[in-house]
């Protein structure tokens, strides 16, 4: 492997010639003669950013084509005004795959001596060729030929140097004797750029420009780890996967990107770093979408990612063939377009935080617009970074909103705790069953016994089961019998609980059921057969579906309904242990009060 600079300068197209090939057909006729033009280099597009320093005084002529191959095409005396003109300044189109053609440009340097300095003649081209100065042969960069088995293959960039004694004053001729049979970029593409630099510009303008990638790559891999880590540790959040996910293919774009311009490489090469390039691109694009469906929870996310692939398809079925380089810029282009269009959903929603991911894709769209063909160059970083941080930005601020939440949850959930057990324990709870208790000892000691049995369980259960966000269903339902136990010398009822199809080591919050229990008791008037409450269990593709049926008349469906401190508790342990995958919903049934409740997985779902 040579030296790494050579590439890099020509790729990041600071030429004074640079041409995207693709199929022209050629004349019938040889063009009309016309005579040379002259162009600055500094007068080229704006962007490529070595034309700015490039040492003063080099002019250049259009730039002429001619299928076929004549030695005489070399020498600098040779009249081309008949050639066609492929570039006036300009990006051209010449033929590939076409056997042998010659390229031909004049060169002047206007310095106050007249004279070139001895420097560098950079030429990048995806092909094989021979380089003529003037008419001698300065360089090979493979071998040309007349179809794939003649060419040998060239490497992807070449820096001969113009011999001191071919840099006279006045004017100079450049020739190139090309093939293109090695250049996979598939179908009709392949790039030429020249440089005219001396050795010590361009190895200053190469320690510049590569510095910045480098650092930027390693950046980026070093926010996926740490975003990876956070995912681990502190919370299993898809955003979080996604994120990691967006700096890892920005960071390998980044880097590939640098190695594709700043190493030398055999020609064949190009199309697997484009390829490459291109799926990071794509992978990019995925999950800064998916990002944007888990953070404000955009129903049908799958859709809105099959969307982006078939738009993908389309471009890469487009471009495969011709325009390679532009198929990363133009998926994340195509994902801005969805996460805009999800941001307005959101913000007609008013879902939170909807302006950080809103502005930076603005921002980044911008400059995606104003410049797509270097959006994924050595300046990656500075157009990805107004996403990064807006999606960085917004997960943090989620976090912290959660964090809250749940921090609110848990105190509610405590001042809930200490108002149950006062209702559980409330004087006339206890001195109904003191009374009772007083009542049974004298009729019949050993049904007092067993009551008293009964409120040790429920009281010792009850203060284990306090600070606990789930219990086992075995054990919640221990609980509700020996409350209907005492219930029953209380009332002088037979009351039990009747289970179906419910799995005792499932979870459920603590005194959930003996709270809704307790509510039966409080807002319905039994009737002497209406003593069992029941209670359904049924799967869930997702989860666990809970009916419960307490009997009797009730009295006021609007009191059962809000149900006051009871079941303001059920909800709050409800969100505290299956924060956001729970419904509650009730009902007056012919058979007394019906309730349903669904307990859904934990696991996250990107979309529905």
């Amino acid at each position: 492997m040579t030296r790494p600079f050579s590439s890099l300068r020509c790729a990041l197209l600071f030429t004074s010639f640079a041409v995207w090939c693709g199929e022209v057909a050629t004349a019938a006729e040889p063009p009309a003669r016309s005579e040379h033009r002259w162009f600055v280099p500094k007068h080229g597009p704006a962007n490529w950013r070595l034309l700015a320093r490039m040492d003063e005084g080099v002019e250049y002529s259009e730039l002429r084509i001619q299928l076929g191959d004549n030695p005489r095409w070399a020498e600098p005396n040779f009249d081309d005004r008949e050639w066609r003109v492929a570039a006036q300044g300009a990006p051209a189109f010449l033929p590939t795959r076409t056997g042998i053609l010659w390229l031909r440009r004049h060169v002047r340097w206007n310095s106050p001596v007249g004279r070139m300095p001895e420097g560098v003649h950079l030429l990048f081209l995806l092909g094989s060729y021979d380089v003529y100065w003037d008419g001698v042969l300065i360089g090979r960069n493979g071998i040309p030929g007349n179809n794939r088995a003649e060419e040998v293959e060239g490497r992807n960039a070449y820096h001969p140097s113009v011999p001191l004694a071919l840099t006279g004053p006045g004017e100079h001729v450049l020739a190139l004797r090309v093939s293109t049979y090695h250049a996979t970029i598939p179908g009709k593409s392949t790039s030429l750029l020249q440089l005219l630099m001396t050795p010590e510009s361009f190895d200053s303008s190469f320690r510049r420009d590569n510095i910045a990638p480098m650092m930027a790559s390693g950046a980026l891999f070093t926010i996926t780890i740490a975003a990876m880590v956070m995912w681990l540790i502190a919370a299993h959040r898809r955003g979080l996967l996604m994120f990691a996910g967006m700096c890892l293919f920005g960071g390998l774009m980044e880097l590939l990107r640098w190695y594709s311009l700043g190493y030398v490489y055999p020609v064949s090469w190009s199309l697997v770093l484009e390829l490459t390039i291109a799926t990071a691109g794509l992978g990019l694009s995925l999950c800064l979408v998916a990002v944007m469906i888990d953070q404000w929870s955009v129903p049908r996310g799958r859709w809105w990612l099959a969307a982006l692939l078939v738009v993908a398809a389309g471009l890469a079925v487009r471009d495969y063939s011709d325009r390679l380089y532009f198929l990363a810029p133009e998926f994340i282009g195509a994902s801005f377009v969805l996460v805009g269009a999800g941001c307005v959903w959101a913000a007609l929603r008013r879902k939170p935080n909807v302006w950080a991911i809103a502005t930076a894709v603005a921002i980044s769209g911008t400059l995606l617009w104003n410049d797509p063909s270097h959006f994924v160059g050595l300046d990656f970083h500075v157009r990805f970074l107004p996403i990064v941080l807006g999606v960085l930005l917004t997960i943090a601020l989620q976090l912290r909103t959660e964090r809250q939440q749940a921090q609110e949850t848990k105190l509610t959930a405590a001042r809930l705790e200490i108002e149950l057990l006062k209702k559980t324990l409330q004087p006339h709870f206890l001195m109904n069953t003191l009374t009772a208790l007083a009542q049974t000892i004298e009729e019949n000691p050993r049904v007092a016994v067993k009551l008293i049995d009964d409120l040790a369980v429920e009281f010792r259960a009850l203060a284990r089961f306090a600070g606990e966000q789930q219990i086992p269903l075995g054990q919640e339902l221990e609980l509700c019998r020996a409350h209907l136990r005492v219930m029953s010398v209380r009332t002088e009822q037979a009351w039990s609980l009747t289970c179906t199809g419910v799995d005792p080591v499932q979870p459920v919050p603590p005194a959930l059921f003996l709270t809704l229990i307790e509510n039966g008791f409080s807002h319905q008037q039994a009737g002497e057969q209406a003593t069992v409450f029941s209670l359904f269990g049924a799967p869930l593709a997702e989860g666990m579906r809970y009916t419960f049926l307490s009997p009797g008349i009730v009295r006021s469906s609007v009191a059962s309904a809000n149900g006051g401190t009871g079941l303001r508790y059920i909800k709050a342990r409800l969100e505290e242990g299956w924060p956001g995958n729970w419904t509650f919903a009730q009902r007056s049934v012919s058979e007394g009060w019906e309730t349903v409740i669904e307990l859904r997985s934990q696991r996250e779902r990107l979309g529905s």
